[in-house]
C-alpha cells in the first residue's frame, strides 16, 4: 500500500471521529444533570487509595503505541510493551516472584473488600485459551468451507453482478452482520469472508484496499452492537447495562460501515469490474 493510498484509507475512520466525537459533546450539553457523579468521585477515592495514579502506569501503553506509530511489526511491539510492563512492575513495586506469576497466569485480583476488586480484577493467560481455540476452530471452519464450496454460491448470489465499489462494499458489510449474527464473533467472518470475498474484490485496482478497509471498519465493529456476541456481552457484564440500551450511544460502529460504504468511491480505478461470473 502507498502512502497516498493509506492516507485515503484512513480518511472514514478520522471523519467518523471528528463526527462521533460532535455527537457526544452534543449529547452531554442536552443531557439532564444525573447524580452519577457521586459514584465516580467513589471511584476515584478507591483508585488514589489502592493505585499511584499518574503518568509512569502509563509507560508501558505509550511503548507499544510509540512502535505501532513507528511501523514496528505487531509482534516486536507486543514485545516491547510486555518488557517495559515487566520492568515497571520490578522497579516500582514490591510483589514477589510467585505472585506476578499467578496474576500472569489467572489474572490480577486486588484483595480490597470493595467494589474496586471486580473493577480491576484480569483474566491473565489462561483467559484468552478459549479466544486461541476459537481462532483455531475458525481456520478450520474456512478450510472446510472453502474446500467444499459451501459458502461461494451464498455470497455469489448476495452479490451479484455489482459492478460500483460502493455497492459492492454496502454488500460486503451486509455478509459482514449476517455472518457475525451467525457466528456471534468476528474471527470466523474475517477469515471466511475475507478469503471469499478477495477474489472478486481483486478485480478493481485498489481492491484488496477497498476490502481491507472494509473489513476493517465493518467487520470488526459490528460484534459490538449485536446483543448475542462476546464483545457485546462483555461491554454488557462490564457497564451492567444492556447492549440495546447502550446501542443508541455506539456511534463509531454504527457510523463508520455508513461512511466507508459512502466513500468506497474514493478509491482511485484506472477501469471498473469485469462482469462476474457465476
Amino acid at each position: 500500500m502507498t502512502e497516498e493510498e493509506e492516507r485515503r484509507s484512513n480518511r472514514p475512520a478520522l471523519f467518523t471521529v471528528g463526527a462521533c466525537t460532535l455527537l457526544f459533546l452534543l449529547v452531554d450539553l442536552l443531557r439532564s444533570q444525573t447524580g452519577v457523579t457521586d459514584m465516580i468521585g467513589f471511584y476515584q477515592e478507591l483508585l488514589h487509595r489502592f493505585f499511584f495514579i499518574g503518568w509512569l502506569p502509563l509507560v508501558p501503553l505509550i511503548v507499544l503505541i510509540g512502535s505501532f506509530a513507528l511501523r514496528v511489526r505487531a509482534i516486536p511491539a507486543l514485545l516491547y510493551g510486555i518488557a517495559a510492563a515487566a520492568v515497571l512492575v520490578l522497579t516500582t513495586t514490591s510483589l514477589d516472584a510467585g505472585t506476578i506469576f499467578r496474576s500472569v497466569l489467572s489474572g490480577y485480583e486486588l484483595h480490597s473488600g470493595t467494589p474496586l476488586d471486580q473493577l480491576v480484577r484480569g483474566g491473565g493467560m489462561a483467559s484468552i485459551l478459549n479466544v486461541l481455540v476459537l481462532i483455531s476452530l475458525a481456520g478450520f471452519l474456512n478450510g472446510i468451507l472453502n474446500k467444499a464450496n459451501l459458502l461461494a454460491p451464498l455470497v455469489d448470489r448476495l452479490m451479484g453482478e455489482t459492478v460500483r465499489p460502493a455497492a459492492f462494499a454496502g454488500k460486503a458489510v451486509l455478509l459482514s452482520v449476517l455472518v457475525v449474527a451467525i457466528s456471534c464473533n468476528q474471527t470466523i467472518p474475517l477469515l471466511v469472508l475475507g478469503s471469499t470475498l478477495l477474489e472478486r474484490f481483486s478485480r478493481l485496482e485498489g481492491g484488496k484496499v477497498l476490502l481491507g478497509r472494509t473489513m476493517l471498519d465493518s467487520t470488526m465493529l459490528i460484534p459490538v452492537i449485536i446483543p448475542w456476541c462476546g464483545l457485546a456481552m462483555l461491554m454488557a457484564v462490564t457497564l451492567g447495562v444492556p447492549t440495546v440500551e447502550t446501542l443508541p450511544y455506539l456511534f463509531f460502529p454504527l457510523l463508520l460501515p455508513i461512511v466507508t460504504i459512502v466513500t468506497a468511491r474514493s478509491i482511485q480505478t484506472a477501469g471498473v469490474f469485469e462482469k462476474l461470473s457465476r
